[in-house]
């Protein structure tokens, strides 16, 4: 991620691009770490449930990406493939959760685009909302 700083409205401008294989010798002890420390992100795929206020989010997948799984707290639940985008606006507050889509018998990959966008002051409380794209 790359954050701007002094560019309001931007907050953060992020490129992901990862792959899961179920053959990775690693990814075994890296689950039990970050169970057994509590360290957010490590034990899953993803990111689990977590709040964000007073912002847009822009996540745009690329073609050819596996999915990319989100569930909110406004009661959506959506997996996005390869050049399919979403629009969230947290306004007043929203929970969501994102994991990267994996799989027992392949590896599995994806990369995506997210854009920050600060609101501002007068919509920072508007009411949440998802728009898929």
């Amino acid at each position: 991620p790359m954050g701007l700083p002094n560019a309001d409205p931007f907050l953060l401008v992020a490129h992901h691009k990862h792959w899961f294989d179920p053959r990775d010798p690693l990814r075994g002890p890296f689950r039990a770490f970050g169970k057994a420390t509590g360290l957010p992100y490590i034990d899953v795929e993803g990111f689990s449930m977590h709040p964000h206020r007073g912002f847009d989010i822009l996540t745009y997948v690329l073609d050819g990406s596996d999915g990319f799984r989100h569930r909110d707290s406004l009661g959506g639940s959506k997996t996005y493939r390869g050049g399919s985008a979403q629009w969230m606006r947290t306004g007043s507050g929203a929970q969501h959760e994102e994991f990267w889509e994996t799989s027992d018998e392949r590896r599995t990959s994806i990369e995506l685009f997210q854009v920050w966008v600060n609101l501002p002051a007068s919509q920072k409380f508007d009411p949440p909302s998802i728009r898929y794209l």
